[in-house]
C-alpha cells in the first residue's frame, strides 16, 4: 500500500498531542509536594484560565458575665504571710470575660491573679474579683498572728494503758487566735484527746504534734515511745510470754472470767526467770500487786486472785532472759474461809470477802472495808475510835504496855482510853491523845493533878471529873474557855 503524505500529517500531530499529555503528566508526578502546596485552593482545567478560592474564617462568639460570687466574703487571717486562696465562680459557665483581682490596701493583703491572698500586716482590707461588669467582694481582717507553740515535753515514755499529760501553748500570749489541735501519727501506740493527754496503746513508738488553728502553720512535736504492750486474753493458752522473752520487757497480760468471783490459775512447770534480777508480778482487778515471784517460784505453782480478773506482769532487765511462763490452766473459783495474800490475810464467806468488825470463833478480827485485809498492830476505826489487834488479827483488850508506853483498852468493846480513866481498884490513870498512860503533874480546869507510881493519880487521890476528860496541856477546856471566871 502506498502512504501519502496526507496520511502522514494527522499521525504526526497525533504523536505531538500524546507527548504533550505525557509532559504534563511528568510534571504533576515528579514535582511531588511542592506542585501541591503552591495548588492549594487552587484548580486547575487545561484550556481555561486558573482561579483561586478565598480561605473560611472562624469567628469566636463572646459570652459577657451575668453574675460573679466568691469562696468567701469575709475572713480573718494572722499577720505572719498566711496565704488564702479564693475562688471566683461566674455565671454563666461559658462567659468569655476574664477575672481580675484587686486589693484595696496591698499595705494589708496582696492577691495575685489566681486569686491567692497572703497576709502583709494587721489591717482590713478588700479583695475584689470583677467579671465583666460585675464584681464580688471579700473583706480580710488580718490579726496578730501565733508564731510558735511552746510544749512542756519533747520525748515521753509511758506504758501500755498509762495516760501522761502534754501542755501546749500558743505563743504570743496576745495572738488573736491561740487554739491549738492534736494528732498521733500512730494512733494504734498512742493515742492524745483533745486536751493533750496521751494514752499508751502498746509498745512502738509515736509522734504527738501539737498544731496552731490558725494560719500560721505553727506546730510542736512530742516523741512518745510505750514500753509496753497490754495482752487481752480470751483464753488461758494466751496467757504466755516469749521463750526466750525479751530483755527490759514490762509486758502484761490480763485474763478475765465474767461474773467469777475468783481466778485461780496454774503455771507450767517450765516456769522460770532469772532469779532477784527477772521477775513475774500478779495483780488483782483493783490493780494490787499480789506477789512478785523470780526464779523457779512459780514452776508449777497455783495463784489465787479474788474478783474476775487476774493480770500478769513480766518484768526484766537487760541482762541474762530466761524461758519466762507460761499458765497451763486457769479456772473460777469461790473462796471460801482464810486466804493468805501477798499484802495480808483475808476471810471469805460464799466467795465474799468480810469487812469491818467481825466475831469469828469467838474472836474479834477487823477487815479493811475497801481492801478486805485483815488488820494488825494499832488500827483507827470509823469515828476515830482506835483499836489493837495482834499479829494474828485477834483484838487485844486490857492494858498493854508497847515500844511508846503504855495503853489501856476497854475489856468490854476494846477501845483504847485517852484522857482520865477511872481503875476497878479505884486509882486514877491518865492517858494522852495518843492513848500513852503519863507521869507527871497535869491542869485540869486550873487544878493541879500529879500521877506519880506505876502512872496513878497521888495528888489529889480522887477527882469528880469524868472519865475521859483531857488535860489542858493536851487540849482540854480550861475554866475560861467554859466562860468560869478565873479572879
Amino acid at each position: 500500500m502506498k502512504v501519502t503524505n496526507q496520511s502522514r500529517l494527522p499521525m504526526r500531530a497525533a504523536g505531538t498531542l500524546l507527548c504533550l499529555i505525557a509532559l504534563v503528566f511528568s510534571m504533576a508526578f515528579t514535582s511531588g509536594s511542592a506542585f501541591a502546596a503552591n495548588t492549594v485552593g487552587t484548580t486547575v482545567t487545561p484550556g481555561a484560565q486558573t482561579t483561586t478560592s478565598t480561605p473560611a474564617t472562624t469567628t469566636v462568639k463572646k459570652v459577657p458575665a451575668t453574675d460573679i460570687t466568691l469562696s468567701q466574703t469575709s475572713l480573718v487571717i494572722a499577720d505572719n504571710g498566711a496565704m488564702w486562696q479564693l475562688y471566683a465562680t461566674v455565671q454563666p459557665s461559658d462567659c468569655t470575660d476574664k477575672v481580675t483581682w484587686r486589693s484595696s490596701d496591698t499595705r494589708v493583703v496582696k492577691v495575685d491573679s489566681n486569686g491567692i491572698v497572703t497576709s502583709v500586716n494587721q489591717g482590713t482590707a478588700t479583695v475584689t474579683a470583677t467579671a465583666g461588669n460585675y464584681t464580688a467582694v471579700c473583706t480580710f481582717t488580718i490579726v496578730k498572728g501565733v508564731t510558735g507553740i511552746n510544749l512542756n515535753k519533747r520525748s515521753l515514755s509511758l506504758q501500755s494503758g498509762e495516760t501522761k499529760p502534754l501542755i501546749g501553748e500558743a505563743v504570743p500570749y496576745d495572738a488573736y487566735n491561740r487554739d491549738v489541735v492534736w494528732m498521733s501519727s500512730n494512733p494504734n501506740v498512742a493515742s492524745v484527746d483533745y486536751q493533750g493527754n496521751v494514752t499508751g496503746i502498746r509498745k512502738g513508738t509515736a509522734v504527738i504534734t501539737c498544731a496552731s488553728t490558725d494560719d500560721s502553720g505553727a506546730t510542736a512535736k512530742c516523741n512518745v515511745t510505750v514500753t509496753n504492750s497490754v495482752y487481752y486474753c480470751s483464753s488461758p493458752d494466751q496467757m504466755e510470754s516469749k521463750h526466750v522473752y525479751d530483755f527490759n520487757c514490762s509486758d502484761v497480760w490480763v485474763y478475765t472470767i465474767p461474773g467469777a468471783r475468783g481466778v485461780a490459775l496454774t503455771f507450767d512447770a517450765r516456769t522460770y526467770t532469772e532469779p532477784c534480777y527477772d521477775f513475774i508480778e500478779i495483780w488483782d482487778n483493783q490493780e494490787r500487786m499480789l506477789g512478785s515471784f523470780s526464779g523457779t517460784e512459780l514452776a508449777g505453782a497455783t495463784a489465787y486472785v479474788e474478783g474476775d480478773t487476774i493480770m500478769i506482769c513480766l518484768r526484766t532487765d537487760d541482762t541474762d532472759n530466761e524461758w519466762g511462763f507460761d499458765v497451763s490452766s486457769a479456772w473460777a473459783y469461790n473462796p471460801d474461809g482464810w486466804v493468805n495474800t501477798y499484802y495480808g490475810k483475808m476471810y471469805y464467806i460464799d466467795g465474799a470477802p468480810l469487812a469491818g468488825e467481825v466475831l469469828l470463833d469467838g474472836n474479834w478480827y477487823y477487815f479493811d472495808p475497801e481492801t478486805g485485809y485483815m488488820a494488825t498492830g494499832l488500827t483507827e476505826l470509823p469515828g476515830g475510835i482506835t483499836k489493837l489487834y495482834g499479829d494474828d488479827g485477834i483484838r487485844i483488850v486490857g492494858s498493854v504496855k508497847m515500844d511508846d508506853g503504855w495503853r489501856w483498852f476497854n475489856e468490854e468493846n476494846g477501845e483504847m482510853y485517852i484522857g482520865l480513866h477511872h481503875l476497878l481498884d479505884g486509882t486514877w490513870t491518865y492517858y494522852d491523845e495518843d492513848g500513852i498512860s503519863q507521869n507527871g503533874t497535869f491542869t485540869f480546869l486550873g487544878q493541879k493533878y500529879h500521877f506519880g507510881a506505876y502512872d496513878r493519880m497521888d495528888s489529889p487521890k480522887t477527882t469528880t471529873l469524868p472519865d475521859g476528860f483531857m488535860a489542858e496541856e493536851h487540849g482540854g477546856p480550861t475554866l475560861a474557855s467554859l466562860g468560869i471566871s478565873t479572879k
